[in-house]
């Protein structure tokens, strides 16, 4: 390591920042430390042997740098205010503050990030000076694009609507929303939905951030006008950083693909910046030229947003030029650890964000492996250039690869297959387009005519790319979904990684390397498995409440392994409880596919995010209520199963085996599906038993739906565990029913601060006074229960 100060440097300051996730020092412990420092150096001084001084000044710079990088973050931290987490959710508050960051123009409206002086409503009153993402819409896109035209970073302005938390980990595999937010000092998202409750103050701005927007906004523009949509979605992510145009499920094959890195602005892009300014300040003055192209990259890192994979390389490509200016070497190590110091003193929270991590791992790697696969290749021998090169970018991608490879599994639970031959391909490519943009974006202040010829090639470049994604994306084969990689995980895969480059060389034989191989690869697998644990338990009946708002979706696991799913949650313009909530979680469950889905009833916070999971090829059999002719929705949605070729079949009395447990069906169709019968009333009724112990799903009937069934069935309907109607309404778990049922456990699946006022005073009333244990998804989160055939009991999903 002498050769690498910054290295050492750079791992005492972060391990102080990791520190303070443990301990967090007081002022009390700064002096404590400082006076350590004051005797070490004391000692310096009265020792004669200038090895005990050098170890003493090591002992002191050990010290001084970890208490810095506590330092860091505690201060860091400090400046961190956040609303406390009881104000989850607030009707109709008014915010005062200045507009701090405005995201680029969307279809959905205008976000911008708003550091608020004071919240105010009749029910709540705040002055902490905090952050929060304001959403503003409007019916009239007019309306939109004439406030967007209005506003700049620093603009003091009062708008009035909803404000609520970020939406926290409530189910495996759910992206922690809120914990997001709060990372980057915004305490949660304030939605306003008319133009008319905003209003600008005054129209002070913040003269650099407010230049950075309008380049950013001009840009944003030109790039719209010349290319085809989906060019345009690219080139912005590319240019701008900004990739929230382009397709989820183009996003969804960049993944599978092994490719998605292409679409963060990072090093790589950078490097294709570079080339680009080489080329055009090539013939001039070489300080000239340097300098010209140092200005242009800090320049990109501002348009981009500065994200830290464009700091992290247009640092070490700073530091790259100089070092060419003055004749002094560089060192890859160093310049990393230096990128990684300057971007960690201004922003600590930077080291747990996946960007950060994902760009300095691969750098790291690259650094460290490549030299080592390059020696191989070029001892080969290979006497055809074209070739060699070939391997020699496959070593550079596999290099990046293994060192990215826990991240990628941690942040995305997929493991590439395609990968390595995607890369093949698509960096190039990406490299083209890079090009070929900014040649576009040049050509408009010369000729508009050639600028369009040179985006329609670049638009017939992207429509390349984008459909050799896809079709290494959606390869049945082209990625292993690999859940619950964890940090330990991580860190016996690099352990193993660092064993098998230490050792390679010492077996000179294909045999013995093989073997080598082998045994590492062995030892990943079962190392990383012993801290693995199963959610949802083998050879037990298990019930899993997802926690999707206001809605209801329940998973079952029969004891032989197959799955139901009973309502898929809403699914709305913004937001798609399947895309969101259930696909992740079977994804985190290792659940392939669902074997039968139970829609109740046609109401959209029960079948909205049915629809997505359908289009993922995760539904293999529905059961639906008889379809109203009259309602164009549900004909809509049979004609959309047809279409997708999913068996279904409409709710009738009947009952079948799965496993050893019994599903029954008790619908009476001839009795009770009449022109009278209200939606709710045709909601499917499900039975489940298994053993001794029984579950009842009731989806949302009503008390006279209730009597029915009541006067039908009776205490056949007694169930150890009632899923309860219609999110706990007072019109439902009327007194006779709850009589029928008898439920030891009654789940209520329901939105935190519903509109509704759900569940009611009165259920809940009614529920304590027949002795059953409510547990409820706003309160809780996730549900879990577990059955052995004896009872049902709750267990912990995230022990």
């Amino acid at each position: 390591m002498k050769d690498y100060p910054l290295i050492k440097v750079a791992i005492l300051f972060i391990a102080g920042i990791i520190l303070n996730k443990f301990i967090s020092f007081t002022f009390t412990t700064y002096l404590i430390l400082a006076l350590i420092t004051l005797i070490l150096l004391i000692s310096i001084m009265v020792f004669d042997k200038q090895s005990k001084r050098k170890n003493m000044l090591s002992i002191i710079s050990f010290i001084a740098v970890i208490g810095t990088g506590n330092a860091v973050e505690s201060i860091s931290l400090s400046n961190q205010k956040i609303l406390p987490s009881n104000i989850n959710y607030v009707k109709n508050v008014t915010a005062y503050g200045k507009i701090s960051n405005i995201e680029l123009n969307k279809e959905k409206g205008i976000l911008f990030e708003l550091s608020i002086d004071s919240l105010r409503s009749n029910s709540f009153s705040s002055n902490l000076k905090t952050n929060i993402l304001c959403r503003l819409k409007d019916n009239s896109k007019r309306n939109i694009d004439s406030v967007y035209a209005s506003i700049d970073p620093g603009n003091f302005i009062k708008i009035t609507g909803n404000y609520s938390m970020g939406r926290n980990r409530r189910n495996p595999g759910e992206f922690d929303y809120n914990n997001y937010l709060n990372s980057k000092g915004i305490s949660g998202v304030l939605n306003s939905y008319s133009v008319k409750d905003f209003f600008l103050l005054n129209q002070n701005k913040d003269k650099v951030k407010s230049t950075v927007f309008l380049m950013r906004k001009n840009l944003n523009a030109t790039i719209s006008t010349l290319f085809a949509p989906q060019t345009a979605a690219l080139v912005k992510g590319l240019l701008l950083a900004d990739r929230s145009e382009i397709d989820q499920d183009a996003k969804v094959d960049f993944i599978n693909s092994g490719v998605i890195h292409v679409l963060a602005v990072s090093g790589l892009h950078v490097g294709f910046i570079v080339i680009i300014f080489m080329f055009l300040f090539g013939r001039l003055n070489r300080y000239i030229g340097s300098i010209l192209t140092i200005v242009g990259l800090i320049i990109f890192m501002i348009i981009t947003g500065m994200p830290a994979s464009v700091v992290r390389a247009v640092i070490m490509s700073i530091a790259f030029i100089i070092s060419l200016l003055t004749n002094r070497s560089t060192n890859i190590f160093n310049s990393l650890a230096l990128a990684a110091l300057v971007i960690l003193l201004f922003y600590p929270n930077e080291l747990f964000s996946p960007g950060f991590q994902l760009s300095f791992a691969a750098v790291f790697s690259i650094a460290a492996i490549y030299p080592y696969l390059r020696e191989k290749i070029v001892n080969l021998k290979i006497h055809s250039n074209v070739f060699k090169s070939l391997l020699l970018f496959f070593a550079v991608s596999l290099s990046a690869q293994l060192g990215t490879l826990p991240f990628t599994l941690v942040y995305f639970s997929k493991l590439s297959l395609v990968a390595l031959l995607a890369n093949l391909i698509v960096i190039p490519t990406i490299g083209v387009i890079v090009g070929i943009s900014f040649f576009t974006l040049t050509l408009t202040f010369f000729s508009p005519f050639f600028a369009s010829l040179s985006a329609a090639a670049n638009n017939l470049t992207t429509s390349f790319i984008f459909e050799f994604v896809k079709l290494t994306g959606r390869f049945q084969y082209s990625f292993l979904w690999i859940s619950n990689f964890t940090l330990l995980d991580s860190l016996i895969f690099y352990f193993f990684l660092i064993v098998f480059f230490l050792f390679m060389n010492k077996f000179s034989t294909f045999f013995s390397r093989t073997i080598l191989v082998l045994l590492v690869f062995l030892n990943i697998i079962v190392y990383s498995s012993l801290d693995h644990k199963d959610i949802l338990s083998k050879n037990l009946f298990n019930v899993y409440a997802i926690d999707v708002g206001q809605g209801d979706s329940f998973l079952l696991q029969f004891p032989n392994g197959k799955t139901a799913l009973v309502d898929a949650g809403m699914a709305s313009f913004d937001f798609d409880n399947g895309e969101k909530i259930i696909a992740p979680l079977l994804n985190q469950l290792n659940i392939n596919k669902i074997d039968y889905a139970f829609i109740s009833h046609f109401d959209a916070d029960h079948y909205g995010g049915i629809v997505s999971l359908i289009e993922k090829n995760k539904i293999e059999k529905v059961f639906i209520p008889e379809i109203d002719s009259a309602l164009i929705k549900e004909i809509k949605f049979q004609q959309f199963l047809i279409h997708r070729k999913i068996q279904f079949e409409h709710y009738s009395k009947k009952c079948f085996t799965v496993g050893n447990s019994k599903i029954y069906i008790l619908n009476d169709r001839p009795r009770l599906d009449t022109k009278k019968t209200t939606s709710n009333n045709k909601s499917g009724i499900i039975k489940i038993v298994y053993g001794k112990t029984s579950i009842l799903f009731t989806g949302d009937v009503d008390a006279k739906g209730e009597k029915y069934y009541a006067d039908t069935y009776g205490s056949f309907l007694n169930s150890d565990v009632l899923k309860i109607s219609h999110h706990g309404s007072n019109f439902c778990s009327s007194e006779e029913f709850l009589c029928c049922v008898k439920p030891k456990i009654s789940l209520i699946s329901v939105g935190i601060k519903n509109k509704f006022g759900h569940p009611s005073y009165e259920v809940l009333k009614r529920l304590e006074r027949h002795k059953s244990k409510v547990i409820r998804t706003d309160k809780q989160g996730g549900i879990l229960l577990k059955s052995d055939g004896e009872r049902f009991s709750r267990v912990d999903w995230e022990s």
